[in-house]
Parts: C-alpha cells; sequence; structure tokens
C-alpha cells in the first residue's frame, strides 16, 4: 500500500478543484437581473440628471462653440488665410 502524506493529498484536491472550476460550464458566465438592476439604475441616474439640466447643458454647449469659432475665426484672419 502506497501512503501519502496528508499535505501532498490536500495539494492534488486543491489543484484538481481549481482545473474543475476553468473548465465549467458558461452556466457560471449567467448574468441574471439582480446583476443587471444596480447598472441600470446608474445608468437612469445619470440619464435624468442630464435631462433635468439639459436646457441649461446645451445653452452652455452652443456658448463654447461660438466661443471657440470666435477665436478660430480671429486667429484665421490674423494670419491673412
Amino acid at each position: 500500500m502506497l501512503y501519502v502524506p496528508v499535505s501532498d493529498l490536500a495539494a492534488a484536491v486543491i489543484v484538481r478543484s481549481h482545473l474543475e472550476a476553468l473548465t465549467a460550464p458558461p452556466v457560471v458566465l449567467y448574468i441574471g437581473p439582480d446583476q443587471i438592476l444596480p447598472v441600470t439604475s446608474f445608468l437612469g441616474a445619470i440619464v435624468g440628471f442630464v435631462l433635468m439640466f439639459w436646457q441649461k447643458l446645451g445653452l452652455l454647449t452652443r456658448k463654447l462653440l461660438a466661443r471657440v469659432r470666435r477665436v478660430t475665426e480671429s486667429t484665421h484672419t490674423e494670419s491673412g488665410v
């Protein structure tokens, strides 16, 4: 009869269990509603915040674009292009 030290046996069991976990079926990768709901809630909060301030964000964007256009037009006219 072959006697194997307990530590070697435990190591073999641990290695085998990790190898089996790596070759597990794709059911382990299932994403259910309980994982998706917090993500959608976070996205909904961001969209809601943007929609609350949509008008002010649009006005700010238009002002910034107008300022950028003025600066680029003034540099073109100064350089003689």
